[in-house]
């Protein structure tokens, strides 16, 4: 009798909370696997990861956002990178518990998402499928992008959306929380906010439409008023220190006319500064690839459907459209940029779970539910490792990378943390010493300030900089106060580098 209560409850266990436990197991092999985040990497090399956390920690460590130590992008992202330096000071061990975590956040909304048009048993096999085409693309990249911090929020709103859609309702609550998403995503890259225009143009519209005014109304003012209270924290930070006039000319001014490439003058210019932006979402569109596969079928699908009423084909094709505009209009578009799109993957799988011959398969197949789900996680998270471009670095020792070589010449001669990326973006140098550089542009940024570049040819004229890194050559003059102590070549990503390691002279001597 016993037994068979024991058997019961646990039967009732996996009934009401087993797909918590399912996404959650999802959530850590697909990061674990795709990010170089995870512990089956010896560090993560991208150049924008380590910025990140070079500007949190020095944060931490007293230098003032944008007066003190440069980047562009928004507050929290280096705040997030300041957390995770107190969990790891000389890796990403931090980030990867976030990307977990998030991943988390991302397949649960997808799978409430997937119920709206699903059977529960038919939601749950989609969603690996859904995290492969995500987290495998080349999108993703190294992990840690903007992109992927601010993904999973806007998956959540998309779901709060479509059930609104469908005929439900957006309590004040969800009111509140879309509003605070849309703040985290502003004040980590503003130009991600494009899909919460959708989002808010759409609740409106539907709203009018409803007549429900005063609910409009009162969930306009959550909104806000729960942007307001996530932007307390920059407010705070940027007025206690007297930085009010370096946030506008770093994170507006020169990300709207500065960091935005263009061309003026002429026809041709006129022409490619429209066209651009075009070619760069086609482009996109290849890099994202695993998960286009299943966005565009299901668009196609989307449109010729009545299964799915005419609110729910706008939320979806509004919010899209209004993001990639925002993201692309100013015409540079990096691998990651595209990476938010992956959340509208779910309706490929609706398209393939609605026709007949696959409905009658996965009925059969399903028979066999614990079995079936097994087997797919297994083969999709060794697929996701066999496409990822950085399998070559799993499991390798930390010694066996460029960034732990120098470091540890570093800590042999004079262990500073005095160490300027020359003509160059952070190479990881101050990751693998646990240092904070000196200098404010401690880094060449894709950002065209004379100002950048003539502070970093004073710093080697004049010696200023302890060590300089690079991964090409410097002017001659650097032979008057410097010497080259080491140099190694590395594969980053699809290229070989060259990574030179120079020293003030009196610490070689």
């Amino acid at each position: 009798m016993d037994e068979t209560t024991a058997k019961e409850k646990f039967i009732n266990f996996l009934t009401r909370y087993g797909h918590f436990l399912w996404i959650a197991g999802l959530a850590f092999i697909f990061m674990t696997v795709c990010s170089t985040c995870s512990f089956m990497y010896p560090n993560n090399e991208w150049v924008d990861s380590n910025i990140y956390f070079t500007v949190g920690k020095a944060m931490l460590k007293g230098k003032v956002l944008y007066r003190d130590i440069f980047d562009h992008k928004g507050f929290y992202i280096y705040a997030l990178h300041s957390v995770a330096y107190l969990i790891s000071h000389r890796t990403f061990i931090g980030i990867y518990l976030v990307e977990i975590a998030l991943a988390f956040v991302f397949a649960y909304a997808e799978y409430r998402i997937l119920l709206l048009y699903l059977e529960k048993k038919y939601a749950l096999i989609c969603l690996p499928f859904i995290m492969f085409a995500s987290y495998s693309s080349f999108t993703l990249f190294h992990g840690d992008s903007a992109e992927e911090l601010v993904m999973p929020f806007m998956a959540v709103s998309l779901w709060y959306l479509l059930e609104y859609a469908k005929g439900g309702k957006v309590s004040l609550i969800r009111y509140a929380a879309v509003g605070a998403f849309a703040a985290i995503a502003f004040w980590i890259k503003y130009t991600l906010c494009g899909f919460y225009l959708g989002w808010a143009v759409i609740m409106l519209i539907f709203e009018l439409k409803d007549k429900t005014w005063k609910h409009l109304l009162a969930g306009i003012g959550a909104f806000f008023g729960a942007f307001l209270v996530v932007s307390l924290p920059v407010f705070i930070y940027f007025g206690v220190h007297g930085a009010f006039k370096d946030l506008w000319e770093v994170y507006f001014y020169d990300n709207l006319f500065v960091y935005s490439s263009g061309t003026r003058g002429n026809i041709v210019g006129f022409i490619k500064k429209i066209f651009w932006p075009l070619w760069v979402f086609i482009r996109s569109i290849y890099f994202g690839l695993s998960f286009y596969l299943l966005i565009l079928p299901g668009f196609v699908y989307l449109i010729f459907t009545k299964d799915i009423n005419r609110r729910e084909k706008a939320a979806i094709f509004t919010t899209y459209g209004c993001m990639n505009f925002l993201i692309y209009a100013g015409g540079r578009g990096g691998v990651y940029y595209g990476f938010t799109v992956c959340m509208y993957a779910f309706i490929g799988m609706v398209a393939l779970c609605k026709l007949k011959f696959t409905s009658k398969a996965l009925d059969k197949v399903l028979k066999k539910f614990y079995v079936v789900a097994g087997i797919c996680v297994f083969a999709l998270s060794g697929l996701s490792l066999a496409v990822n471009p950085i399998r070559y670095r799993v499991f390798s020792p930390t010694s066996s990378r460029v960034q732990y070589k120098f470091a540890k010449i570093i800590e042999e001669t004079h262990f500073s943390g005095n160490i300027l990326n020359y003509n160059a973006l952070d190479l990881g140098i101050n990751t693998a010493t646990d240092t904070v550089p000196e200098c404010k542009y401690f880094f060449k940024p894709n950002i065209k300030l004379d100002e950048i570049t003539d502070t970093q040819k004073e710093w080697v004229t004049e010696g200023k900089a302890d060590y300089v890194v690079c991964i090409a050559p410097l002017p001659e003059a650097i032979s008057e106060k410097y010497e080259l102590l080491a140099t190694a070549r590395q594969r980053s990503d699809t290229r070989i580098e060259t990574y030179y390691l120079y020293a003030l002279k009196e610490f070689t001597k």
